[in-house]
């Protein structure tokens, strides 16, 4: 798969990419909202799980590069959940960027294209993230995602009273 927009592009992986994802998931502040980094191994086999997902349903959290020059930025697309979820026709929408795309607009840009391209497969997308992750909170306004605080859970991979345990969910409907 291959998404372009007007800065960026979204693409499926390939074996040669798998030192940027290394470098994006050990870098601490990236990962803070996770509560750790990951070792290459366990990037490796995200990468691996990342493509599975591609082949298997032609979406994933695609690599998302510049359009002028292919540089890294991060990652960003849809993906099976993998959450306790009261609706099994959900998809969940993500991205993660490195340190040194913040604060340029493209997450939003990457999200906006994943979303166009989850709402023409399934009726309702969903996202989610810890209620300490304001930036992601900023990410699924902009693209048009609707807070539903009914949804909201304790996500079960922290343990009760953990700070990153509590999250938030937002939906955007066809």
């Amino acid at each position: 798969m291959r998404i372009e927009t007007e800065r960026l592009v979204l693409r499926s992986w390939q074996d040669a990419d798998l030192d940027d994802l290394v470098a994006l998931n050990g870098d601490p502040e990236v990962m803070r909202f996770f509560g750790f980094t990951m070792s290459r191994e366990a990037s490796a086999i995200m990468r691996g799980r990342l493509q599975g997902w591609d082949d298997a349903l032609g979406v994933t959290f695609w690599r998302v590069g510049l359009r002028e020059d292919d540089r890294f930025l991060g990652i960003a697309g849809l993906k099976p959940l993998t959450v306790p979820w009261p609706e099994p026709h959900d998809v969940e929408i993500g991205w993660r960027f490195a340190r040194h795309a913040w604060g340029q607009g493209h997450a939003s840009e990457a999200a906006a294209a994943a979303l166009a391209v989850g709402l023409a497969r399934w009726p309702r997308v969903m996202a989610q993230t810890n209620f300490a992750n304001r930036a992601s909170w900023r990410v699924m306004e902009r693209i048009g995602m609707t807070r539903a605080e009914t949804l909201d859970f304790d996500h079960p991979n922290y343990a009760e009273g953990h700070p990153l345990r509590p999250h938030i969910v937002y939906v955007k409907a066809r």
